[in-house]
């Protein structure tokens, strides 16, 4: 009976031992970063992945006067961190997650993520979705149209208020010069 409780025993502390376990490590081979920072990863073994960075919700007025840190450092980084080439550990986010997402800004999107990198050169740490090459292209595509949509409509309407802008202020100067002369023809004539 003892016998069988050690084998017990020792399975059990095996089981919590590697609950930690890495799922597999990689190399990565190409990236797209977005312009909401959020980036598409290709690993070496063909695998994509969306990783997305940490982003820290605003402290309140007493958590900032307390200086209280509501992540780790190796949890502040951004896709554009990391460089092709880098080790990377996958680990899945419900075994290995150490902070809360509560205090993300972004909470919404780390929900739907469903595992962790970890940079092995840098210790830093990105949630990442896994993704099957068909689904990586779709929401790449996108993402990259919404992000292109985005970028032309404030250009647009930066270049529709500079041009408004400039419009104005030829009217007002052709106008007060017209005004001016008139206004200097009146009074010749007054006199």
């Amino acid at each position: 009976m003892k016998k069988w409780f050690l084998v017990a025993a020792v399975a059990l502390s095996c089981a919590v031992i590697h609950a930690d376990d890495i799922e597999k490590i990689e190399t990565l081979s190409s990236k797209v970063i977005l312009q909401n920072t959020d980036g598409y990863f290709v690993f070496s073994d063909g695998s994509c992945w969306k990783a997305i960075g940490f982003s820290k919700r605003w402290r309140s007025l007493s958590e900032w006067w307390n200086n209280v840190q509501l992540v780790p450092a190796h949890y502040e980084c951004v896709p554009n961190d990391w460089f092709l080439g880098t080790q990377i550990e996958i680990y899945p986010k419900r075994q290995a997650l150490k902070v809360d997402e509560a205090d993300a800004s972004n909470q919404e999107a780390l929900k739907q993520c469903t595992h962790l990198l970890v940079n092995t050169r840098t210790a830093q740490v990105l949630f990442a979705i896994a993704l099957t090459p068909a689904e990586c292209i779709v929401q790449l595509s996108k993402e990259m149209h919404k992000d292109g949509y985005d970028q032309g409509f404030h250009k647009g309407r930066l270049e529709t208020y500079t041009n408004a802008t400039n419009i104005y202020n030829d009217g007002y100067a052709a106008g007060y010069k017209i005004g001016y002369a008139e206004g200097c023809k009146a009074v010749a004539r007054d006199r």
